[in-house]
């Protein structure tokens, strides 16, 4: 047995399995903390609705009555549809979830990709995990952190293709503009 195969047989889970668990749970154990702290998930919603009804995204804003019509486009609304499939879907613990699986999944990739680069599953894994403390402060359930997770991918695909490992170059402008419609 090699030095991986020993510490991989002392755990129960992986450790990439373990970070996207504590991330995931962690996020979801201060949902409700998060939605008092900031009220903006609000406007997320209405106006996800608003483009999931009219199927269409406004170019003026039509939230404020002293500003109705004036110039307000919505840079995120992408991420606003998603959020308000959730909420149709589950309610405001819809929408506690698809961010807790974002934030997750941002974390389990930088794990994964450290582990892989360094080869020290241990280090890489509390080297991660004091990243994700760091970031918790912007654990919330806004657009931005649709950020964390492309920023985490379009790092992951520019090393790819520094060190010439099978990266189609052609997939960067397709991240970008999905990217850009979730959190401008």
């Amino acid at each position: 047995m090699n030095r991986k195969e020993v510490i991989n047989s002392f755990l129960l889970f992986h450790p990439k399995d373990i970070v996207f668990i504590a991330v995931f749970i962690g996020f979801l154990l201060s949902g409700e903390k998060m939605l008092g702290l900031d009220s903006d998930i609000g406007r997320h919603l209405i106006l996800g609705d608003y483009i999931l009804s009219n199927l269409s995204v406004p170019t003026g804003n039509i939230l404020s009555f002293t500003l109705n019509g004036s110039p307000r486009p919505p840079y995120e609304w992408l991420a606003q549809i998603f959020f308000a499939l959730a909420n149709r879907l589950l309610q405001i613990d819809g929408v506690i979830t698809l961010a807790a699986s974002i934030v997750a999944f941002t974390f389990y990739l930088v794990f994964k990709r450290s582990n892989k680069l360094s080869g020290l599953p241990l280090t890489s894994l509390l080297l991660t995990v004091l990243g994700a403390i760091a970031a918790s402060v912007h654990w919330l359930p806004r657009p931005h952190i649709w950020t964390f997770l492309f920023f985490a991918i379009w790092i992951g695909r520019l090393d790819l293709l520094e060190r010439n490992e099978r990266e189609n170059i052609w997939v960067l402008p397709i991240l970008m503009l999905l990217w850009v419609n979730l959190h401008g």
